[in-house]
């Protein structure tokens, strides 16, 4: 593993395109709790997509 690759708080690589990202943020939202949190990230998601969905 290349040490100097930054990672997530999960451990994670960074995302490669933008169905990866949307599908890691809308596990995030999932596990969010708070409304607001929760909205933001799934608009970050729907972003990622490129808007659809």
């Amino acid at each position: 593993m290349n040490k100097k690759t930054p990672r997530n708080e999960k451990g994670q690589a960074p995302t490669h395109g933008g169905n990866e990202t949307a599908k890691r943020l809308g596990e995030k939202a999932r596990d969010q709790r708070g409304g607001s949190n929760k909205k933001r990230t799934e608009e970050r998601a729907r972003q990622a997509r490129g808007g659809r969905g």
